[in-house]
């Protein structure tokens, strides 16, 4: 009999809450090496929270979340969010070249080292080979700074990628472009992603599993044919009012 392998991440009756409030309520998830997640749901249902509960931005309430079969409190939160990176909805910019952007980790980081060389190779990676350093990063479109925000994560050398709506404010063609771009990179390096989308037709695309959350609970696994055929009512009744 074949051994099982354990999955990278592990989630057991994760809950959040807050003033008394249910935010996530007993979400039990896996994620394997390599995968590629989805997770969708209707705003405030808590997608969000529980891709910050993954690398220690916020401390889940009840629970237990496991990273290589060891909980996440034992690794310490710096070099946590580096192996398990957020890529946020809104691109960070600081004021500043996009070099500084690229290495704004080191003001906090004394460990953070790289070359002009490995940064203009990660913006290869991430399609913007034409961009200059010293050019001003504020600067730039909006598609240039999430795929800068993309590379300033890679520079960590993560395992994990989180993506929080990562396309929503790009257009269906760009949005596919940083996509592609996300899913080659995955392959050479390895990857893991776990990725919250109100877009089905991505999740499709992309995904190898989906998650359907609502109300802070996870009510519906599978894989991204899930979208079509829901099994659940909660999930029937959410999908009918989405555009697919």
């Amino acid at each position: 009999m074949t051994e099982q392998t354990p999955p990278l991440i592990k989630c057991q009756d994760v809950s959040y809450n807050i003033n008394g409030n249910s935010i996530l309520d007993s979400i039990s998830l896996e994620f394997q090496f390599k995968s590629w997640t989805g997770i969708l749901g209707p705003s405030g249902s808590g997608k969000s929270t529980f891709l910050r509960c993954l690398n220690r931005l916020i401390s889940f309430s009840d629970g237990s979340i496991t990273y290589h079969n060891k909980p996440i409190e034992s690794y310490p939160p710096s070099k946590l969010r580096k192996k398990i990176c957020l890529i946020q909805q809104k691109p960070l910019m600081i004021p500043g070249s996009v070099r500084e952007n690229l290495t704004v980790v080191k003001d906090w980081d004394p460990e953070f080292k790289t070359t002009n060389s490995l940064l203009e190779k990660t913006l290869n990676q991430v399609g913007l080979q034409a961009l200059i350093l010293d050019q001003d990063a504020r600067s730039l479109s909006s598609g240039e700074q999430q795929r800068i925000s993309l590379a300033r994560g890679l520079l960590n050398n993560p395992e994990v990628l989180l993506l929080d709506e990562p396309t929503s404010n790009l257009d269906p063609r760009l949005a596919r472009q940083i996509l592609d771009t996300i899913q080659s990179l995955a392959f050479e390096n390895n990857l893991t992603i776990i990725m919250v989308s109100h877009d089905h037709s991505l999740l499709k695309k992309y995904a190898t599993d989906v998650g359907i959350m609502i109300n802070g609970k996870l009510i519906e696994t599978g894989p991204p044919t899930i979208l079509d055929h829901p099994r659940e009512h909660d999930s029937i009744q959410f999908l009918m009012k989405e555009p697919s």
